[in-house]
């Protein structure tokens, strides 16, 4: 009998271009555009561009582009800093069933392997071969995202284990390697990648390079099954499977498999508007919201209260404290953000810049006046982490009460193409002329009839 690991294995070994629906092609080409952009966004990270340094300087085979660079560095080592260059800045898309950065794992290491192949990256072949390759890997990566959401919640971070796992396995396609191959290097990537949520706790940067490293050990899990490492295929619900040690053996293999190949995915992504963490994006939809409908009030908000669940207050609850990396404090900071959104009426990415976080005392002010508690909803439904309130006080007394359960970016109010562009150009503004920003979106839109060469292309020039 067929295990659930293997079935997944298969969906990613015979997946074809032409049973991928409009819908889900479309998901991932969207889902491909927002990464692209918050890639090439982290080049104002002089963190990033040490690593960036760094991986060019330890030279190795020119097998993969990174940005603002025409050298090539090996396939990991272009994951490793173009999947850490995706989630710097908190900007990149979520599933949030799975709570799984899918994009910024499965995108860079998906691109370097197809340019480590060789002369294969150019054309239709290449390019429906990549979106056979990336649907597969979010179907897997957002599946055992959904096992695992539960422990989630426990300190772990199912971007570097799902993500990992679903980018192995689209790799090992892009190889061609068969059921067995792709099997072994989930396994390995299982074995061989797992994090969790204490560099959020500690409010490091660290923890933006955990996309990176999970794309990285992506594509050497690959690499070492198509050597014929035989990675463990009972990964998930093996005696000492994922299920067992993450999930209390709470879940079933039909749960994990159930509609494989008909549900997908990529179009159930969720692109975030705002560079900071998920957890504080209804906050700062709440307070933007109220600023649309009343805008006269800005400046006149004397004191909030948000009331939100136990997860979310864990991941950004608590008074704003700068501390050693204020870029980090701020995004995972519900207080800091929700003042932001009063206080600027807008969230973006230059909001973030640390000089200017410690130097705003209006929004600092604001943020000490918020108080964020965790007290969901008496209407949240159980396991409901988003659903949450806010109590508004004005100047004058006066009192406001919103709610919010749908995010801005989700499936169910997403961002109109206008929105994503704007988006996009935010991102990206600086590194790329508005020209070349619509040139790197319209390849990405493209990639099934010319291949991801040209996404590379715009990779290598921006910033450069």
């Amino acid at each position: 009998m067929e295990t659930a690991e293997a079935r997944l294995a298969r969906h990613a070994a015979t997946l074809a271009y032409r049973d991928i629906p409009e819908p889900a092609l479309d998901g991932v080409r969207r889902l491909l555009i927002d990464t692209a952009a918050v890639v090439i966004a982290a080049l104002r990270s002089g963190e990033c561009g040490k690593v960036r340094d760094e991986l060019v300087r330890r030279g190795g085979a020119p097998e993969s582009s990174l940005t603002a660079t025409e050298t090539r560095v090996p396939a990991a080592s272009a994951a490793l800093i173009n999947g850490m260059q995706a989630h710097w800045y908190e900007w990149d898309d979520v599933y949030d069933p799975g709570a799984v950065h899918g994009s910024a794992v499965i995108f860079p290491a998906l691109l370097a392997a197809m340019e480590a192949q060789g002369g294969g990256e150019d054309g239709p072949a290449a390019g429906r071969a990549f979106l056979e390759a990336a649907t597969a890997a979010f179907d897997i990566a957002g599946r055992v995202g959904e096992m695992l959401m539960l422990s989630a919640h426990d300190g772990w971070m199912p971007t570097g284990i799902a993500g990992s796992i679903g980018a192995a396995a689209g790799v090992a396609r892009i190889f061609g390697l068969d059921r067995d191959g792709i099997l072994a290097a989930m396994g390995i990537a299982a074995a061989s990648t797992i994090t969790s949520r204490q560099p959020i706790k500690d409010k490091v940067n660290c923890k933006n390079t955990q996309a990176g490293l999970a794309a990285a050990a992506a594509v050497n899990a690959a690499t070492l099954a198509r050597a014929g490492i035989a990675g463990p295929p009972n990964f998930l619900f093996g005696d000492y499977g994922f299920n067992v040690l993450l999930a209390d053996g709470r879940r079933s293999p039909d749960a994990v498999i159930n509609d494989l190949g008909q549900r997908f995915v990529a179009p159930a992504v969720s692109i975030k508007p705002y560079p900071s963490c998920r957890s504080t994006h209804g906050g700062i939809d709440m307070a933007l919201d109220f600023l649309k409908e009343e805008p006269e009030q800005q400046g006149r908000v004397e004191t909030v209260e948000v009331g939100t669940s136990k997860v979310m207050f864990d991941l950004v609850g608590g008074p704003f404290r700068p501390g050693g990396n204020p870029r980090v404090a701020a995004q995972f900071s519900l207080p800091y953000t929700v003042a932001l959104a009063f206080a600027k009426a807008r969230v973006s990415i230059d909001d973030f810049d640390a000089e200017r976080i410690l130097a705003d005392t209006e929004v600092l002010d604001l943020a000490r006046r918020i108080d964020h508690k965790a007290e969901p909803p008496p209407w949240a439904a159980a396991g409901d982490v988003y659903s949450q309130t806010m109590v508004i006080r004005l100047a004058n007394g006066e009192v406001r009460e919103r709610s919010a359960s749908v995010l801005r970016g989700m499936p169910e109010r997403p961002l109109t193409d206008e929105e994503h562009l704007e988006k996009v150009r935010d991102a990206a503004k600086g590194f790329l002329p508005p020209s070349g920003i619509d040139a790197l979106a319209e390849a990405c839109r493209r990639v099934a009839e010319d291949g991801p060469a040209r996404i590379m292309h715009w990779f290598r020039q921006a910033g450069a």
